[in-house]
């Protein structure tokens, strides 16, 4: 019914003249000036009810990125026996069915893409079909897809481990591969300190990532020697790895700072954030009541700090939905604080009551 808007970066303003009614108040940052909420690029933010007007009332409204619903775009066939499935929004509750016939032996696996928004259906044996038909289903999706079949060579297996030096006293050790794994025997990988006494470790698997994750107990200022020997892994298609040797090393305690942080008048549960310049998150924390919260062994640099007020509990950040009428979940910020090696940080974060 009635529109302003700001050219500049002034973030109050007015709308005059409006008729006496009831009306939904919500701001739009709009990218391509069409006035309309396009979900993929534009921020919106909505007052929680109705307002009356007259009325002489400030609002503040919050803008936020809603998260986008889902949508799958139409799969290929990329590699041997090698199906990709593009997507938007959240794929946790995204669902894979190929429709087609298959012999008896027939076996896949899905696993994600680590850079983009795609996943990955590894099926054998090879099909002497000319195409297959998928089902691709989420909440609120369902759409039915054909894939052509032709002749490609399948990927081959290469095996990387992260980190590649230096480890952090916490940090897992990781090892992918670009076929998706379909067995570790433990018994062939071993870990060796810097006194050439052998480590004991656990080893998770992460299916859908294609990651083995490889815990162990560090010291400071060590080295390790991680051995995989020859057959250690057998990926989906019956190939094996070679000899894997990996070296890593711990820093000393003195390389590291730490920080503590005291919050008032915070409503729990919280997650504490750590951020850098870039908006990524290199340290995080969940607190569900009220005590001091650590963080040891921290890198030395600037971070910035953010406290998302988890109203839920599930532990996340939940964005709003304006058709929903659902509003964000509260998230405060605080001033940069800088860790040197060596040294703590002690800081107070005060919430308004």
């Amino acid at each position: 019914k009635y529109i302003t808007n700001t050219l500049d970066s002034v973030s109050t303003f007015s709308i005059e003249n409006i008729k006496a009614g009831t009306y939904m108040l919500y701001a739009l940052k709009d990218g391509n000036g069409d006035n309309k909420f396009q979900q993929k690029t534009d921020k919106i933010g909505f007052y929680k009810e109705f307002i009356t007007i007259p009325t002489d009332t400030s609002y503040n409204l919050k803008l936020f990125s809603e998260d986008l619903d889902f949508k799958a775009f139409r799969p290929s066939l990329i590699a041997g026996e090698k199906v990709v499935f593009g997507y938007e929004g959240d794929y946790k509750n995204m669902n894979i069915t190929l429709l087609s016939e298959v012999p008896e032996d027939f076996d896949y696996h899905i696993t994600k893409d680590v850079k983009t928004d795609s996943l990955y259906y590894w099926y054998k044996p090879k099909l002497e079909v000319d195409s297959i038909l998928f089902k691709v289903s989420n909440v609120e999706f369902e759409k039915e897809y054909t894939v052509k079949l032709r002749q490609l060579k399948r990927d081959s297996l290469t095996i990387k481990a992260s980190p590649t030096s230096s480890i952090g006293y916490q940090e897992d050790f990781i090892i992918n591969g670009s076929i998706p794994f379909k067995t570790f025997d433990t018994s062939k990988i071993s870990i060796m300190d810097k006194d050439s006494t052998f480590i004991e470790f656990s080893s998770l698997f992460d299916s859908i990532n294609n990651n083995y994750i490889i815990n162990f107990k560090k010291s400071a200022e060590s080295t390790y020697k991680i051995r995989v020997l020859p057959e250690g892994f057998t990926d989906f298609f019956g190939n094996v790895n070679d000899t894997l040797n990996y070296n890593v090393r711990t820093k000393k305690e003195s390389d590291f700072g730490y920080a503590r942080f005291t919050l008032v008048n915070a409503k729990y549960p919280i997650i504490l954030q750590l951020t850098n310049e870039k908006d990524e998150v290199k340290f995080e924390q969940y607190a569900t009541k009220a005590e001091a919260i650590d963080f040891l062994n921290l890198d030395p640099g600037k971070y910035f700090i953010r406290v998302i007020h988890d109203a839920n509990g599930n532990k996340i950040f939940d964005t709003g939905n304006y058709l929903k009428k659902i509003q964000p979940e509260k998230v405060s910020f605080f001033k940069e604080i800088e860790i040197r090696a060596d040294w703590g940080v002690s800081d107070i974060l005060e919430f308004k009551e």
